[in-house]
Protein backbone atom coordinates (compact mmCIF):
# COMPACT_ATOMS: atom_id res chain seq x y z
CA UNK A 1 0.00 0.00 0.00
CA UNK A 2 1.30 3.53 -1.39
CA UNK A 3 0.03 6.95 -0.25
CA UNK A 4 -0.09 8.69 -3.82
CA UNK A 5 0.09 12.68 -4.59
CA UNK A 6 -0.33 13.72 -8.03
CA UNK A 7 -1.05 17.35 -9.47
CA UNK A 8 -3.37 18.04 -11.66
CA UNK A 9 -1.93 20.99 -14.35
CA UNK A 10 -5.38 21.41 -15.75
CA UNK A 11 -6.71 22.94 -12.10
CA UNK A 12 -3.56 25.95 -12.31
CA UNK A 13 -4.25 29.24 -12.19
CA UNK A 14 -2.92 32.68 -11.57
CA UNK A 15 -5.50 35.32 -10.45
CA UNK A 16 -4.72 38.86 -10.36
CA UNK A 17 -6.77 41.52 -8.35
CA UNK A 18 -6.00 44.66 -6.86
CA UNK A 19 -2.10 44.71 -8.34
CA UNK A 20 -1.93 41.65 -6.45
CA UNK A 21 -1.43 37.81 -7.89
CA UNK A 22 -2.09 34.49 -6.66
CA UNK A 23 -2.00 31.02 -7.70
CA UNK A 24 -3.34 27.51 -7.22
CA UNK A 25 -2.23 24.30 -7.52
CA UNK A 26 -4.61 20.92 -6.81
CA UNK A 27 -2.78 17.76 -5.94
CA UNK A 28 -5.05 14.64 -5.20
CA UNK A 29 -4.07 12.26 -2.76
CA UNK A 30 -5.17 8.41 -2.30
CA UNK A 31 -3.66 5.09 -1.28
CA UNK A 32 -3.14 2.80 -4.66
CA UNK A 33 -4.85 -0.32 -2.95
CA UNK A 34 -7.44 1.85 -1.25
CA UNK A 35 -6.70 1.51 1.95
CA UNK A 36 -8.18 3.87 4.54
CA UNK A 37 -6.35 7.79 4.55
CA UNK A 38 -7.01 10.52 6.56
CA UNK A 39 -7.02 14.31 6.01
CA UNK A 40 -3.84 14.45 7.88
CA UNK A 41 -1.84 12.41 6.15
CA UNK A 42 -2.89 13.51 2.77
CA UNK A 43 -2.09 17.42 3.81
CA UNK A 44 1.31 15.66 4.97
CA UNK A 45 2.43 13.79 1.43
CA UNK A 46 6.30 14.60 0.99
CA UNK A 47 5.04 15.57 -2.47
CA UNK A 48 2.49 18.28 -1.13
CA UNK A 49 4.50 21.90 -1.61
CA UNK A 50 5.56 23.16 1.74
CA UNK A 51 5.33 26.82 2.73
CA UNK A 52 7.59 29.20 0.45
CA UNK A 53 7.50 26.62 -2.13
CA UNK A 54 8.03 28.70 -6.05
CA UNK A 55 4.87 28.58 -8.26
CA UNK A 56 6.18 26.37 -10.95
CA UNK A 57 5.52 29.40 -13.85
CA UNK A 58 6.16 32.09 -11.38
CA UNK A 59 8.60 32.57 -9.18
CA UNK A 60 7.41 35.82 -7.54
CA UNK A 61 4.59 33.42 -6.10
CA UNK A 62 5.15 31.26 -2.51
CA UNK A 63 3.06 28.80 -1.12
CA UNK A 64 1.50 30.38 2.08
CA UNK A 65 -1.45 27.93 2.56
CA UNK A 66 -2.99 24.44 2.15
CA UNK A 67 -6.80 22.97 2.43
CA UNK A 68 -7.73 19.57 2.25
CA UNK A 69 -11.35 18.57 1.28
CA UNK A 70 -12.70 14.82 0.72
CA UNK A 71 -13.35 14.28 -3.31
CA UNK A 72 -17.05 14.33 -3.87
CA UNK A 73 -18.31 10.35 -4.36
CA UNK A 74 -14.75 8.66 -3.32
CA UNK A 75 -13.83 6.97 -0.13
CA UNK A 76 -10.26 8.41 1.00
CA UNK A 77 -9.25 10.37 -1.84
CA UNK A 78 -8.31 14.18 -1.24
CA UNK A 79 -7.63 17.20 -3.01
CA UNK A 80 -5.01 19.39 -1.43
CA UNK A 81 -5.27 22.89 -2.60
CA UNK A 82 -2.11 25.07 -2.53
CA UNK A 83 -2.46 28.89 -2.20
CA UNK A 84 0.60 30.57 -3.78
CA UNK A 85 0.97 34.55 -2.96
CA UNK A 86 2.91 37.23 -4.10
CA UNK A 87 5.44 37.65 -0.69
CA UNK A 88 9.01 39.72 -0.26
CA UNK A 89 12.13 37.69 -0.13
CA UNK A 90 12.84 36.14 3.24
CA UNK A 91 14.93 38.47 5.37
CA UNK A 92 18.28 37.33 6.86
CA UNK A 93 18.28 35.94 10.42
CA UNK A 94 18.88 39.11 11.73
CA UNK A 95 16.60 41.25 10.13
CA UNK A 96 13.54 38.73 10.18
CA UNK A 97 10.76 40.22 12.47
CA UNK A 98 7.35 39.09 14.02
CA UNK A 99 4.74 40.47 11.57
CA UNK A 100 2.97 43.78 13.38
CA UNK A 101 -0.80 43.65 13.89
CA UNK A 102 -3.00 43.99 11.07
CA UNK A 103 -0.49 42.64 8.93
CA UNK A 104 -0.48 39.14 7.17
CA UNK A 105 0.93 36.09 9.09
CA UNK A 106 0.01 38.13 12.40
CA UNK A 107 -1.57 36.03 15.13
CA UNK A 108 -2.74 36.67 18.44
CA UNK A 109 -3.61 34.57 20.90
CA UNK A 110 -5.37 35.15 23.96
CA UNK A 111 -7.19 33.50 26.85
CA UNK A 112 -10.28 34.16 29.92
CA UNK A 113 -11.89 32.09 32.12
CA UNK A 114 -15.61 32.55 32.09
CA UNK A 115 -18.21 30.80 34.52
CA UNK A 116 -21.61 28.76 34.12
CA UNK A 117 -23.97 26.68 36.00
CA UNK A 118 -24.93 23.47 34.91
CA UNK A 119 -27.49 20.83 36.44
CA UNK A 120 -26.38 18.13 38.34
CA UNK A 121 -27.34 15.18 40.29
CA UNK A 122 -24.32 13.87 42.26
CA UNK A 123 -21.04 14.91 43.65
CA UNK A 124 -18.03 13.03 43.60
CA UNK A 125 -18.79 10.80 40.47
CA UNK A 126 -16.01 10.83 38.42
CA UNK A 127 -16.38 10.20 34.52
CA UNK A 128 -14.29 8.22 32.37
CA UNK A 129 -12.97 11.31 30.18
CA UNK A 130 -10.80 12.16 27.32
CA UNK A 131 -11.54 9.75 23.84
CA UNK A 132 -13.22 6.67 25.85
CA UNK A 133 -16.07 5.40 22.87
CA UNK A 134 -19.49 6.60 23.54
CA UNK A 135 -22.47 3.59 23.85
CA UNK A 136 -25.21 5.47 22.53
CA UNK A 137 -25.62 7.59 19.26
CA UNK A 138 -26.77 10.67 21.36
CA UNK A 139 -24.00 10.73 23.94
CA UNK A 140 -24.62 8.30 26.31
CA UNK A 141 -21.53 6.75 27.86
CA UNK A 142 -23.08 3.89 29.41
CA UNK A 143 -26.38 2.91 31.06
CA UNK A 144 -25.29 2.39 34.55
CA UNK A 145 -25.89 4.53 37.05
CA UNK A 146 -22.45 6.85 37.86
CA UNK A 147 -22.21 6.61 41.59
CA UNK A 148 -21.45 9.61 43.66
CA UNK A 149 -23.34 11.43 46.78
CA UNK A 150 -26.91 12.45 45.65
CA UNK A 151 -27.79 16.32 45.61
CA UNK A 152 -30.44 16.62 43.91
CA UNK A 153 -34.21 17.59 45.36
CA UNK A 154 -36.79 14.46 44.57
CA UNK A 155 -35.08 13.67 41.33
CA UNK A 156 -34.89 17.35 40.42
CA UNK A 157 -31.08 18.57 39.88
CA UNK A 158 -29.68 21.73 41.15
CA UNK A 159 -27.50 24.14 39.46
CA UNK A 160 -23.68 23.87 40.02
CA UNK A 161 -20.85 26.07 39.05
CA UNK A 162 -18.68 25.03 36.17
CA UNK A 163 -15.33 26.86 35.11
CA UNK A 164 -14.55 27.03 31.65
CA UNK A 165 -11.32 28.53 29.91
CA UNK A 166 -10.82 30.14 26.78
CA UNK A 167 -8.87 30.37 24.00
CA UNK A 168 -8.53 32.84 21.32
CA UNK A 169 -6.46 32.59 17.98
CA UNK A 170 -7.11 35.62 16.26
CA UNK A 171 -4.86 35.40 12.71
CA UNK A 172 -4.49 37.81 10.06
CA UNK A 173 -4.29 36.21 6.42
CA UNK A 174 -4.63 37.18 2.85
CA UNK A 175 -7.23 35.28 1.44
CA UNK A 176 -10.44 34.45 2.58
CA UNK A 177 -11.16 32.16 5.32
CA UNK A 178 -11.66 28.25 4.53
CA UNK A 179 -15.53 27.91 6.02
CA UNK A 180 -15.71 24.87 4.79
CA UNK A 181 -13.28 23.57 6.75
CA UNK A 182 -14.40 25.87 10.22
CA UNK A 183 -17.59 24.20 9.76
CA UNK A 184 -16.19 20.88 9.31
CA UNK A 185 -14.34 20.98 12.56
CA UNK A 186 -16.71 23.61 14.81
CA UNK A 187 -18.86 21.45 17.52
CA UNK A 188 -15.95 18.49 17.78
CA UNK A 189 -13.41 17.79 20.50
CA UNK A 190 -9.81 17.40 19.72
CA UNK A 191 -8.74 13.93 19.10
CA UNK A 192 -4.68 14.50 19.54
CA UNK A 193 -3.40 16.83 22.48
CA UNK A 194 -4.23 20.33 21.40
CA UNK A 195 -2.65 23.67 23.30
CA UNK A 196 -1.53 21.86 26.35
CA UNK A 197 -5.27 20.07 25.98
CA UNK A 198 -5.04 16.76 26.07
CA UNK A 199 -7.35 14.67 23.85
CA UNK A 200 -11.13 15.09 24.12
CA UNK A 201 -11.24 18.11 26.89
CA UNK A 202 -10.91 21.04 23.97
CA UNK A 203 -13.54 21.79 21.99
CA UNK A 204 -13.75 23.98 18.56
CA UNK A 205 -16.73 26.85 18.84
CA UNK A 206 -16.15 27.89 15.91
CA UNK A 207 -14.47 30.98 13.87
CA UNK A 208 -15.32 34.81 13.16
CA UNK A 209 -13.91 36.53 10.57
CA UNK A 210 -13.63 40.19 9.61
CA UNK A 211 -12.42 41.70 5.69
CA UNK A 212 -9.71 44.32 7.16
CA UNK A 213 -9.01 45.59 3.74
CA UNK A 214 -8.00 44.57 0.29
CA UNK A 215 -7.28 40.70 0.08
CA UNK A 216 -6.55 40.66 3.98
CA UNK A 217 -9.00 39.00 6.47
CA UNK A 218 -8.76 38.37 10.36
CA UNK A 219 -9.88 35.33 11.61
CA UNK A 220 -10.89 34.49 14.92
CA UNK A 221 -11.07 31.11 15.85
CA UNK A 222 -12.09 30.10 19.46
CA UNK A 223 -11.47 26.89 21.98
CA UNK A 224 -13.02 26.01 25.24
CA UNK A 225 -11.28 23.86 27.48
CA UNK A 226 -13.63 21.54 30.24
CA UNK A 227 -11.80 19.51 32.92
CA UNK A 228 -14.65 16.99 32.70
CA UNK A 229 -14.19 16.95 28.80
CA UNK A 230 -17.43 18.97 28.44
CA UNK A 231 -19.47 15.69 29.67
CA UNK A 232 -22.89 16.27 31.66
CA UNK A 233 -24.99 14.41 34.08
CA UNK A 234 -28.95 13.84 33.46
CA UNK A 235 -31.23 11.12 35.24
CA UNK A 236 -32.87 8.49 33.39
CA UNK A 237 -37.09 9.18 33.24
CA UNK A 238 -40.32 7.72 33.03
CA UNK A 239 -42.54 8.17 29.64
CA UNK A 240 -44.39 11.04 30.97
CA UNK A 241 -40.76 13.21 31.13
CA UNK A 242 -40.71 12.90 35.27
CA UNK A 243 -37.57 11.64 37.06
CA UNK A 244 -37.16 8.22 38.45
CA UNK A 245 -36.30 8.29 42.33
CA UNK A 246 -35.42 6.07 44.35
CA UNK A 247 -32.59 4.87 47.13
CA UNK A 248 -28.97 6.25 46.78
CA UNK A 249 -26.19 4.78 48.80
CA UNK A 250 -23.22 7.16 48.53
CA UNK A 251 -19.65 5.72 47.69
CA UNK A 252 -18.11 4.52 50.86
CA UNK A 253 -21.77 2.61 51.95
CA UNK A 254 -21.74 5.38 54.76
CA UNK A 255 -25.41 6.54 54.47
CA UNK A 256 -28.52 6.13 52.13
CA UNK A 257 -30.55 8.52 50.54
CA UNK A 258 -34.53 8.21 49.85
CA UNK A 259 -35.81 9.42 46.93
CA UNK A 260 -33.35 10.83 45.06
CA UNK A 261 -32.54 10.53 41.11
CA UNK A 262 -31.29 7.38 40.00
CA UNK A 263 -30.08 6.20 38.04
CA UNK A 264 -27.97 9.02 36.87
CA UNK A 265 -25.74 8.85 33.88
CA UNK A 266 -23.02 11.04 31.60
CA UNK A 267 -24.42 12.17 28.70
CA UNK A 268 -21.28 13.53 25.99
CA UNK A 269 -22.92 16.50 23.80
CA UNK A 270 -20.13 16.70 21.82
CA UNK A 271 -19.47 13.11 20.55
CA UNK A 272 -17.18 13.59 16.93
CA UNK A 273 -13.69 14.52 17.39
CA UNK A 274 -11.38 16.12 14.75
CA UNK A 275 -7.68 16.75 14.67
CA UNK A 276 -7.18 20.58 14.93
CA UNK A 277 -4.23 21.03 13.10
CA UNK A 278 -6.39 20.59 10.02
CA UNK A 279 -6.95 24.48 10.85
CA UNK A 280 -3.20 25.21 10.37
CA UNK A 281 -2.87 27.76 12.77
CA UNK A 282 0.43 28.88 14.15
CA UNK A 283 0.36 28.28 18.15
CA UNK A 284 4.02 28.06 18.83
Amino acid sequence: MTLIATERPAERRITESGGKRTGLRVFRVRDDAGAVVTETEAAAHPDIPVRGTVYPSDNTLRATDKSVEQVKGAVYVFDVTILHEQIPPLPSAEQEQEPEPGEIGYTEISTSVRTEFVDAWRRFASPSLGLVPDLHPYGLQAETDIGGVPIDSRGEPVSVLNIIQVATIEVTVGFPPNNALIRSIAGRRNFKPYLGAAAGFLLYVGAESTRIGQNRWTVAHEFWYDSYAHLRQIVARWEDGSPKVGDVTDPWGIKTYSEKGTPVYWVQPYVQTKDFNLLGLRIT
